[in-house]
């Protein structure tokens, strides 16, 4: 995995743990953060005091990913 994607997808991850309520949601109570530096997003929701991760997605139809919640 190129280091850059990495640190950029771990960033994501943190801005998510510290205000998770911040992004959109999409599809339900799922939220999306969108990964601006390249073309992915994290999709995921809040279940009580946890983030559940559902998809780090490439920017293709996102009824690929709702498929599989």
């Amino acid at each position: 995995m190129d280091r850059a994607f990495a640190e950029a997808i771990a960033a994501a991850v943190e801005r998510i743990r510290n205000d998770p309520g911040s992004f959109p949601t999409v599809h339900g109570p799922v939220r999306r953060l969108v990964v601006r530096r390249f073309p992915s997003a994290i999709y995921f929701r809040e279940d009580g005091d946890e983030i559940l991760l559902l998809a780090l997605h490439g920017r293709q139809d996102p009824q690929r990913w709702q498929q599989r919640i």
